[in-house]
């Protein structure tokens, strides 16, 4: 088996230990031959470029690692400037970077070594991207050369890259969303991220936000999916103590810091640790006033047209396309002799009343669907004559104009009726009454 090349780590540490050893032999005439190998050995083994520039930029050292990064042989790589390995762009950043070392060294302060990422031109053509990490050496108060370390990050340089892009798309559609990221460090108990728009969304700036303020400002909870039901302590303590639902979605009616009451939709994801307790949440906030409002408009109309509906006095159905009862009152449960509105919803009137008047009220309401005319007042009676009901039969219509549902109306007249039969009575008896009144005047 071939023997491994150390790390990086170790082979600096390596060199180190050898430095010591050559700084303690005195005279350098006396370094050992094994010792002066076993620096070719580490400086030509480590995968980053160890490079030696003159004050006029000039390459005159460099290890082995170039040749396999930019394709250059060391030969040819003596010969270049450091205008030619480097893009315009990136010869400008290396200069600024080395004027920050004079300013430094002039000022009496130790500048260290300088990070900077360049962008490096190879033999053909193409570049990569090092992490340039170098210093200069001084003898006395004069500069004499400067020297560093470049690591090929390339790949990684295109990973932050693509990774800054998704962000900045998460972020957009965050955005377009009307929403506000954030993460939240549940073991630390407060916000490592929270975006600008937390202070138009709730008051409070992203410097004042901490979860203590979001408790503080809940005023009603309501949740969906895993926590269907729970209330937001009873929620908040299973979420944080147990490993069993990482999804949280929620919505809250909150008091804003200038005591405005909005609705706000929470959905985030929570991270546990390996004994299953939550120690951050990753999420969003949205606000969702205007829907709450619309969606309690629309509750409050509901309310309304159905204590009406309820309270009229006639049997309200509406069916859909197959005559399939959706929604009706309790006078409808009443005619179909059932107990419950259970009992009918879903059902046809096949399955409710007799097999011909199903028919004829089944042929009724495909024409109603086929043509869209209504029917209006008409009359019917049970099979013994003793109930009557006035019928109408409506057409509804959904945004495309197509009538996806119709309104049944029946109205009891049954007393009306009785009523109109016992009138005609009156009146026969009336007539006939005359008549022989008229007849004993005759005679």
């Amino acid at each position: 088996m071939p023997e491994e090349k150390p790390t990086y780590e170790e082979l600096e540490k390596r060199i180190r230990i050898l430095e010591k050893n050559v700084v303690t032999q005195g005279n350098p005439n006396k370094i050992h031959i094994n010792t002066l190998d076993q620096f070719s050995f580490l400086l030509n083994n480590v995968s980053d470029i160890i490079w030696m520039l003159d004050m006029e930029y000039n390459i005159i050292y460099v290890n082995s690692a170039a040749e396999k990064i930019t394709g250059y042989t060391l030969d040819e790589i003596k010969k270049l400037t450091l205008k030619d390995i480097l893009t315009p762009e990136s010869k400008k950043e290396a200069i600024r970077a080395l004027r920050n070392i004079y300013e430094k060294t002039e000022s009496n302060l130790n500048p260290g070594f300088i990070t900077v990422d360049l962008e490096h031109l190879c033999s053909d053509g193409s570049t990569f991207w090092g992490e340039c990490n170098f210093s200069i050496k001084y003898e006395g108060s004069s500069p004499v050369a400067i020297f560093g370390v470049t690591r090929d990050i390339s790949k990684y340089r295109e990973v932050k890259i693509d990774l800054e892009k998704r962000e900045k798309l998460y972020r957009s559609a965050i955005k377009a969303a009307d929403g506000v990221s954030y993460y939240h460090n549940i073991v630390a108990k407060k916000y490592e991220f929270i975006d600008d728009g937390i202070e138009e969304l709730i008051g409070f700036t992203k410097d004042e936000m901490h979860p203590g303020i979001w408790d503080s400002i809940i005023l009603e909870s309501s949740f969906w999916g895993d926590y269907r039901g729970m209330k937001y302590r009873g929620a908040k303590d299973h979420a944080e103590s147990k490993g069993d639902k990482p999804l949280w979605k929620a919505e809250f009616k909150i008091k804003k810091k200038d005591g405005e009451v909005v609705w706000l939709a929470d959905t985030s994801v929570l991270i546990y640790n390996e004994k299953g307790k939550a120690i951050a949440s990753l999420g969003i906030l949205q606000d969702i006033n205007e829907r709450k409002n619309a969606e309690e408009l629309l509750e409050t109309e509901h309310n309304l047209l159905k204590t009406i509906i309820d309270n009229i006095p006639a049997a309200v159905a509406v069916k859909d396309l197959d005559s399939k009862i959706i929604l009706c009152n309790y006078r409808s449960v009443q005619n179909y002799k059932k107990s419950s509105t259970e009992d009918i919803i879903g059902k046809t009137d096949h399955d409710l009343i007799d097999k011909q008047l199903a028919d004829r009220f089944r042929k009724e309401e495909v024409e109603v669907f086929e043509t869209g005319k209504p029917v209006l007042n008409k009359v019917i009676s049970s099979s013994d004559k003793k109930k009557w009901g006035s019928i109408f039969k409506v057409p509804l219509y959904n945004k495309n104009g197509e009538i996806n549902h119709i309104v049944t109306i029946n109205y009891d007249i049954t007393e009306l009726m009785l009523k109109e039969k016992e009138n005609r009575e009156l009146e026969r008896q009336l007539f006939h009454s005359q008549k022989m009144e008229s007849i004993g005047r005759i005679a």
